[in-house]
């Protein structure tokens, strides 16, 4: 998959309001932490569900992905600044959407 193409699918995995979360990369439906990957998980975070799309360690992602999330977020194109970012207490759901959305429209 290209990067493109891999934020296209980490934007519908979390497309629902309830499919998104903060404080964990994954979620399973009773809340509790869960690795991107497993069967369990209902919900993701914003690196969580390129996590999930990739079946990558979401604390490694593709550069050119991080790098791409990073700018459409606005922080340093490290890892930990985009999960702060998701995590914090006043980001909303369509606010992620749309940093998807910007990752994706300056993809390749």
């Amino acid at each position: 998959m290209t990067p493109k193409e891999i934020l296209i699918a980490a934007r519908a995995q979390i497309e629902a309001p309830e499919r998104w979360t903060q404080g964990a990369f994954a979620k399973t439906a009773k809340r509790n932490k869960s690795h991107p990957t497993s069967p369990r998980a209902t919900c993701w975070c914003i690196l969580g569900a390129v996590a999930s799309v990739t079946g990558d360690n979401p604390n490694r992602p593709d550069r050119a992905i991080s790098s791409g999330l990073a700018a459409a977020t606005g922080v340093d194109a490290y890892t930990e600044c985009v999960i702060e970012w998701n995590d914090a207490p006043e980001r909303t759901h369509a606010e992620v959407l749309a940093a998807f959305d910007r990752a994706i429209e300056a993809a390749a």
